[in-house]
């Protein structure tokens, strides 16, 4: 409101008795935005004060953590042994991100480098790429369908050919709508 007035630009509410156009009435309302900042500031000294007791009383605030100690040292263990987050994460029963993130934040660690086309991903990325779109692909849709051995009209067939060893499920063949 304050902008408005700088802009010559007066306030009148039709609910309370404030109209910026007079001396009294702005009066009435710098009083009511004082009282408001006083009420913010006193709420945030309370809940500063809340928080602050409630951990000398020993309570830890927020979502418990689902990577326990012994989860972090049993993913070391499996990572050093080749394992990659994905395996980890299903071995522990937590998430991907999850693991990659614990993972991040500690600083004696290393990560593997990503192997292009080689996970169920990519796959999984192409697949839903040509069941989204309409028939007419591109010949560059085409070749990429043909390394990854996809057959939009027959479901996914995985090809075990320029090294993409990608396990994944057979989509049923008896769909009638080739982008189901």
């Amino acid at each position: 409101v304050s902008d408005l007035s700088d802009r010559g630009i007066q306030f009148r509410s039709l609910t309370e008795a404030i109209d910026t156009a007079t001396p009294g009435g702005e009066l009435v309302f710098r009083i009511f935005a004082a009282l408001a900042q006083m009420e913010r500031r006193l709420l945030s000294e309370r809940t500063r004060a809340g928080l602050a007791a409630a951990r000398a009383r020993g309570h830890v605030g927020g979502r418990p953590t689902v990577m326990t100690v012994e989860k972090l040292e049993a993913a070391r263990v499996m990572h050093a042994n080749g394992a990659t987050y994905t395996v980890i994460s299903t071995a522990l029963g937590i998430g991907r991100s999850t693991v990659a993130e614990h993972w991040r934040n500690r600083p004696d660690t290393r990560f593997r480098p990503r192997v292009p086309m080689r996970s169920k991903r990519v796959a999984h990325g192409f697949e839903r790429r040509f069941r989204s779109r309409r028939p007419g692909m591109s010949d560059r849709d085409a070749a990429r369908r043909q390394l990854l051995g996809f057959d939009p009209f027959r479901g996914l067939r995985v090809a075990m050919r320029a090294g993409c060893s990608i396990n994944r499920v057979q989509r049923s063949s008896t769909s009638r709508h080739p982008y189901q």
